[in-house]
């Protein structure tokens, strides 16, 4: 019994050390960990299988859904699952050099039977859990859950790169919602670069 005990630690000083980040706002009492290690690594690897099809479009859309509604963040990752989706091969941008005609192309595969299922059965699953806690916890619930998150300015709390900047600007009475604002077109870039050019190929680095 001892040394169950003594591996059971181990393994949890193991666990703090390769992450610690999240292990200590799970000590906050937030749901961390049950979102990422549920739901969003569920779709994951529901949305890696070797030949998708439409039913597994349609699991991985229901546990994204249930992700998006118990913690809004994986919104960002809708992108990158549903261009993993598409049948066709990846788009090469190489030999092409009209963003727009690229962009096109991607809207079409993205209309095709397995990733529109997926966008359906998330925002499906995501507006019926919504709607319940809405009747079980009234207008509290999408205070909490969803219109929050575009007016915080708890940067403190916030643990993203650009936090001291922000802070910074807030100390000498620049708008820290414009700057905040600003901040989002760099992720916004990025976010659409590695969903169409890299999720297509590698869905777990997309991610990452």
């Amino acid at each position: 019994r001892k040394k169950r005990t003594t591996a059971a630690t181990f393994q949890d000083a193991l666990w703090w050390l390769y992450n610690p980040l999240a292990i200590n706002i799970c000590t906050r009492g937030s749901a961390e960990s049950l979102v990422v290690l549920l739901p969003v690594l569920l779709t994951v690897s529901i949305a890696r299988r070797q030949r998708p099809s439409l039913l597994s479009a349609l699991l991985a859309g229901a546990c994204h859904g249930v992700a998006i509604h118990a913690k809004l963040y994986p919104i960002i990752y809708t992108l990158s699952f549903l261009t993993n989706f598409v049948q066709k091969p990846p788009l090469s941008t190489s030999n092409n050099k009209f963003g727009v005609r690229i962009l096109l192309v991607w809207i079409r595969r993205l209309l095709s039977p397995a990733p529109l299922l997926f966008g359906v059965t998330t925002v499906v699953v995501f507006g019926s859990l919504t709607y319940l806690a809405y009747t079980i916890y009234g207008p509290v619930a999408l205070h909490e859950g969803l219109l929050y998150h575009f007016s915080r300015v708890d940067h403190r709390h916030n643990y993203s790169m650009h936090w001291y900047w922000i802070y910074l600007c807030r100390a000498n009475g620049i708008s820290m919602t414009l700057v905040g604002r600003l901040l989002l077109l760099p992720q916004i870039v990025l976010l659409f670069y590695t969903s169409l050019g890299v999720a297509p190929h590698n869905l777990c680095l997309a991610i990452f």
